[in-house]
């Protein structure tokens, strides 16, 4: 690995690399398993800045297509979203929100009461009819908060998806107070 592969690494991520490693020691301070954070921060990090010449070499052919990652992103969420507007708003809340990420939350949920009430944990994991019912307590709970999200989420997609293939939209200025400063 070069110097200076490293320096630009720092130097664009710098940000990110300090919230990352708060949130590893933190982590790691609660679950007394300090090696094995440790380990895994180095390895994602360390994996990063493998591959960090082939994401310059990438910047430079999209820059020399006059684009730039941004670009790439707005024309693949544009591409995404044509999609899966298509289904209809309360499809992507109940799909994407209350199926996908409710799961996630659900057991996110779970994680952070096992971390804060070790001792009522280990009695509801005890009992078979007691754990499946916090499984499905903690599910409907992820589920109906991310259901919640995902309807925000859609207005703001909504909101970006206008934004990003009408430029013109009438509607976008009116709300911002823009109207009148069009020629």
């Amino acid at each position: 690995m070069k110097v200076s592969q490293f320096k630009e690494y720092i130097k664009e991520s710098y940000k990110r690399l300090i919230i990352e490693f708060v949130v590893c020691a933190t982590v790691a301070y609660y679950s007394h398993d300090y090696w094995v954070i440790a380990f895994f921060y180095l390895l994602t990090k360390l994996r990063d800045i493998y591959h960090l010449q082939e994401k310059q070499e990438r910047r430079q052919k999209l820059r020399a297509k006059g684009l730039t990652e941004h670009d790439v992103a707005n024309i693949d969420f544009v591409k995404k979203w044509q999609e899966t507007r298509k289904g209809g708003l309360w499809r992507y809340c109940i799909r994407d929100g209350g199926l996908i990420a409710g799961a996630g939350t659900g057991l996110a949920l779970s994680l952070l009461f096992g971390l804060c009430f070790s001792v009522k944990f280990l009695k509801i994991l005890s009992e078979p009819g007691d754990m499946f019912a916090f499984i499905s307590y903690n599910y409907l709970c992820g589920a109906a908060i991310q259901i919640i999200i995902f309807r925000f989420l859609w207005f703001s997609n909504e909101r970006r998806f206008l934004r990003l293939t009408d430029p013109l939209n009438s509607d976008l200025f009116a709300k911002a107070g823009l109207l009148n400063e069009l020629p």
